[in-house]
């Protein structure tokens, strides 16, 4: 998706649970995990992108739930180094079918199911405790010097 500097980038995401784990995936070339999730292409609504993306980046297939709310924050934009608007749409979802499986060549490379106690060994962006505490899910303190506004 492009979009000018200026604009916000708009982005859907999926906040799955299951049987005390939550679905994530981990960015390409950084520790880092992060919920499901993307970018909004052109003419696309957030809901359907959240699925799209869930899809790539988990092989699996998810139908959402509740809109859990919007998250709206500047972030500085990796290799550019530019301020980025970054506003986040975010569902509930539940998986319906599919097999786990990484997606090749994309903005994440490895997805996994990780306990909710656990999380606070795991680096992770600040959205996946944003979007598990809006789900009313407890969000265990911060790994220390690892978690961004990512």
């Amino acid at each position: 998706m492009t979009h000018a500097p200026d604009h916000p980038r708009l982005s859907g995401y999926a906040v799955v649970v299951h049987d005390g784990a939550v679905l994530l995936s981990g960015l390409t070339g950084d520790e880092r995990w992060t919920l499901p999730g993307g970018g909004v292409d052109f003419g696309e609504h957030p809901a359907d992108a959240a699925v799209r993306e869930a899809r790539e980046e988990t092989g699996l297939e998810i139908a959402l739930g509740d809109l859990l709310g919007i998250d709206s924050l500047v972030v500085v934009a990796g290799e550019t180094g530019e301020q980025q608007h970054a506003v986040r749409v975010l569902y509930t979802a539940t998986v319906v079918a599919g097999e786990l499986a990484a997606e090749a060549d994309g903005s994440t490379d490895r997805v996994a199911w990780h306990r909710l106690d656990g999380l606070d060994r795991l680096p992770l962006v600040e959205l996946v405790r944003t979007a598990l505490s809006l789900a009313g899910h407890d969000v265990p303190a911060d790994r220390e010097g690892v978690v961004d506004a990512g």
